[in-house]
C-alpha cells in the first residue's frame, strides 16, 4: 500500500475574562474528568524563548505559555526521530524518554470545585479523519495525561462541516470568547489530524478597583505621542511590589488567592524594545522571587482588552524543530500508521479583558493626583504582563500591552 503524505494541523485558544468555578471539559468516549493538569515553570524557557520570537511583530500581545505548551507536547508524543528530538528541545524535554513519562512527575492534577473563587478550565482535543487508525498507544497515553478527548471528522468529504464543528467546540469552551480559530479553507481533503486545546479564565479582583476613581488619561506610546485612555486607580494599598534600577514589578491577586496579575514597567520608557529583547524565564522567576509585601502603593493601571492571534509556524521552525513541518521530512508515526504526517498549521489566538472588577481571558481629559509617600506604580506608557497560578508558579498567560 502506498503512502501518502498527509497535513496536522494544531489548533490552540486562550482566553482571560472576569469569578468562580474550577473545571475540565471532558466530551467524548470517557467519563467527565474531575482534575486537568498544570505542568508548573517546565515549559517556561521554551515559551518565553517564543514569546521572543513573536515580540517582533508591532502591537499588543497576548498567548498563553501554558495553552501553546500543552498542545506541543501532544504532538510531540507521536513524534519519531529527529522530529522527536526537535520538538523536544524546544520545549526544554529529554529526549531519551517520550513526552508524557517526562512529564509524568512534573504535573499537578487541578481539581475541580466550585470554592476557589475563580474559573479555570483547560480542554483538549484530537480531531482525527473517520476511518483513521489512530495507534491506540498514542490514544491511551493523551487521554491519560493530557485528557485529551479524541474525535473524528470528515475533512475529505465536509471540510466547512468540521472546520466549523472544531471552531464551535473552541468557542463553546471559551464562552464565545474565541471565535474563528480556523481560517476559512485551512481544511482539506489532506488534513488527517487537527489538535485543540482550549484555555479559559475567568477572576474577580480580590480587591476590586473602584469605577468612580477611574479617568482618562494620557498612555504614551512607544514613537513617543499620546492617547488618551481610562486608567484605573488604587491608592495607597498594601501589594506585592518589587523595584530595582530598571523596573517596577506589581502583582495583583484575583479572588481566591492563587491567580494573579503581574505588571512590569521598565523605567526607562525610551528603550522599551531594547528592554524586552533581554526578558527571559529567568527575568520572570527574578522578578517573582523578589515580590514583597509593600505597603502604601498607589496604582494606576490601564482598562484594556487585548485579542491577538498568530500563525505559529515561523516562530517554531525559528526555535529549532523545523522538520515537523516539513512534508516527507516530518515523521509522525506514533501518531497513526500508514500515514505520512506533517504539521500544516500551528494557529493560537488570545484574549485578555482587564477592568475594574478582575479579568475575563482608546490629550488627557482626566488628571493624576500623586501621594506623598509610597511606591507609584504608575502604567501610563508600554508594559509587559503576565497571569500565573501561583500554587504550581504555572505561567497561564503572557503579554505586552503598547496601545491599550
Amino acid at each position: 500500500m502506498s503512502i501518502s503524505r498527509r497535513r496536522l494541523l494544531v489548533g490552540g485558544a486562550g482566553l482571560v475574562a472576569g469569578a468562580l468555578v474550577v473545571h475540565h471539559y471532558w466530551d467524548g468516549e470517557s467519563e467527565t474528568a474531575d482534575s486537568f493538569m498544570l505542568y508548573g515553570d517546565t515549559f517556561d524557557a521554551s515559551m518565553t524563548a517564543h514569546y521572543a520570537e513573536l515580540r517582533k511583530v508591532p502591537g499588543n500581545i497576548c498567548i498563553s505559555p501554558a495553552n501553546i505548551s500543552i498542545a506541543l507536547a501532544m504532538m510531540a508524543e507521536g513524534a519519531v526521530g529527529s522530529t522527536s528530538t526537535q520538538m523536544k528541545t524546544v520545549l526544554g524535554l529529554p529526549p531519551g524518554v517520550s513526552v508524557c513519562d517526562a512529564l509524568a512527575n512534573r504535573g499537578t492534577p487541578i481539581a475541580a470545585t466550585a470554592q476557589r473563587g475563580y474559573e479555570l478550565a483547560m480542554a483538549n482535543a484530537l480531531w482525527t479523519q473517520t476511518g483513521l487508525q489512530v495507534s491506540p498507544t498514542y490514544r491511551k497515553r493523551i487521554q491519560q495525561t493530557f485528557r485529551a478527548n479524541v474525535l473524528q471528522a470528515d475533512y475529505a468529504g465536509d471540510p466547512a462541516g468540521s472546520c466549523n464543528s472544531i471552531n464551535d467546540w473552541i468557542s463553546n469552551r471559551t464562552h464565545q470568547k474565541i471565535q474563528g480559530l480556523l481560517p476559512e479553507g485551512s481544511l482539506g481533503a489532506e488534513t488527517r489530524v487537527v489538535l485543540t486545546n482550549a484555555t479559559y479564565f475567568q477572576g474577580s479582583w480580590q480587591e476590586p478597583f473602584d469605577r468612580k476613581d477611574t479617568e482618562d488619561a494620557p498612555f504614551t506610546l512607544l514613537d513617543g505621542t499620546t492617547t488618551t485612555v481610562p486608567l484605573m486607580t488604587r491608592t495607597g494599598g498594601t501589594h506585592d511590589y518589587f523595584e530595582d534600577e530598571q523596573v517596577q514589578v506589581i502583582r495583583l491577586a484575583y479572588r481566591g488567592g492563587e491567580i494573579s496579575f503581574m505588571a512590569v514597567l521598565p523605567k526607562d520608557a525610551t528603550r522599551f524594545s531594547d528592554w524586552e529583547s533581554g526578558v527571559s524565564a529567568a527575568s520572570i522567576a527574578h522578578w517573582v522571587k523578589n515580590l514583597k509585601s509593600t505597603t502604601d502603593v498607589s496604582v494606576w493601571l490601564p482598562r484594556f482588552k487585548v485579542e491577538s492571534s498568530n500563525c505559529l509556524n515561523e516562530p517554531l521552525m525559528a526555535l529549532g524543530m523545523p522538520d515537523a513541518f516539513r512534508a516527507g521530512v516530518a515523521d509522525f508515526s506514533g501518531v497513526a500508521t500508514g500515514e505520512r504526517l506533517s504539521i500544516s498549521t500551528v494557529q493560537h489566538k488570545a484574549y485578555l479583558d482587564v477592568n475594574e472588577e478582575g479579568t475575563e481571558a482608546a490629550a488627557a481629559t482626566g488628571s493624576i493626583m500623586y501621594f506623598n509617600g509610597g511606591a507609584h506604580f504608575h502604567a501610563h506608557r508600554p508594559f509587559l504582563f503576565a497571569l500565573r497560578h501561583e500554587p504550581t508558579g504555572t505561567l497561564l498567560f503572557l503579554g505586552r500591552l503598547t496601545s491599550p
